[in-house]
């Protein structure tokens, strides 16, 4: 008998299980059960007699409960009833397979939580604009990894993003004249341990302290971190620093540092959990506790926010 225990997967409209090694035509008996995060059930449904392909679809009325009530919980039971074995009807004990189904990996709608966030925050047009592009490019780097989004984790992102760039929530440039960024290069630094330390980092041609100056969301700085992140994202930054401020760009590269711990050796997941939420030292995920508290206030409120848009 086919094991139907494979991956589950979910999309904006209907949830469905890929059905791997299973030939067309099994007839099964379904039920579905909808539960809330405390286990009760909401509602359930049955079909009879169902003929199993490579894609069996969840009815939309279930999905639509699902969405409306915040479900976390879906689970399928399949009943097996008969399989067509060399053009013979063979009856099958009744067997069930029991599967959990995430809901829409990331059920946030960006227009109800900037409308929260507006009565909280007075920005200005264009930065609306920006923070909710932001959540929505969030958003969609992790519907595409299948990934479900942890608000937490979101809430402290945007909060970061709000400091980094001054209220703007748009990728920036490092601020300073031309000079100053010699701090960074190999031959213009001004003392030897800045010089060493710019060839410890990937600069090695006079210039290359200007031209791998901080970029992006979170200040991308250093050759050797272009480098890194350019194979992460499977582009030439070395080439193309100014890639770095793309929006898509700059928003894969600051999730994928803060949960990585690229920055600076510390991630998200030390300091938030189910049971733990430290948005003041999760600010050593970028530069030590430097405006610690600001930016913790700034991730409760966009946490409320997302909260109030799930």
């Amino acid at each position: 008998m086919a094991d139907f225990l494979n991956t589950v997967k979910a999309d904006e409209q209907l949830y469905y299980k890929e059905v791997i090694g299973v030939e067309d035509g099994v007839m099964v008996e379904m039920t579905v059960s909808l539960q809330d995060k405390d286990k009760n059930t909401l509602c359930s449904y049955k079909t009879e007699d169902t003929v199993l392909d490579k894609k069996l679809k969840i009815p939309f009325k279930i999905d639509t409960i699902a969405k409306e009530n915040n479900v976390e919980i879906m689970k399928v039971a399949f009943a097996v009833v008969q399989v067509d074995v060399d053009e013979e009807l063979v009856t099958e004990p009744s067997k069930k397979v029991f599967l959990e189904v995430i809901q829409d990996v990331c059920a946030i709608n960006p227009s109800k939580f900037i409308e929260k966030y507006r009565k909280l925050d007075t920005l200005n047009k264009e930065s609306i604009v920006n923070l909710k592009k932001l959540l929505i490019t969030i958003i969609e780097y992790y519907k595409d990894k299948d990934m479900k989004c942890n608000i937490k984790y979101i809430a402290y992102m945007l909060a970061t993003v709000k400091h980094e760039t001054a209220n703007t929530f748009k990728p920036i440039t490092e601020y300073g004249g031309k000079s100053y960024f010699n701090r960074y290069d190999p031959i213009l630094a001004t003392t030897e341990r800045r010089r060493q330390r710019a060839i410890q980092m990937g600069n090695t041609q006079e210039g290359d302290g200007y031209k791998y100056r901080g970029r992006g969301f979170v200040q991308l700085t250093w050759k050797k971190n272009y480098e890194k992140i350019g194979i992460f994202l499977g582009i030439d930054l070395l080439d193309n620093p100014d890639l770095v401020l793309e929006f898509s760009n700059a928003t894969k590269i600051m999730i994928y540092g803060m949960e990585k711990g690229f920055f600076t050796g510390k991630r998200l997941s030390q300091y938030m959990t189910k049971t733990k939420t430290d948005y003041y030292n999760a600010r050593k995920i970028i530069n030590g506790i430097d405006k610690a508290s600001t930016i913790k206030n700034y991730a409760v409120q966009f946490e409320k926010c997302l909260r109030f848009a799930q």
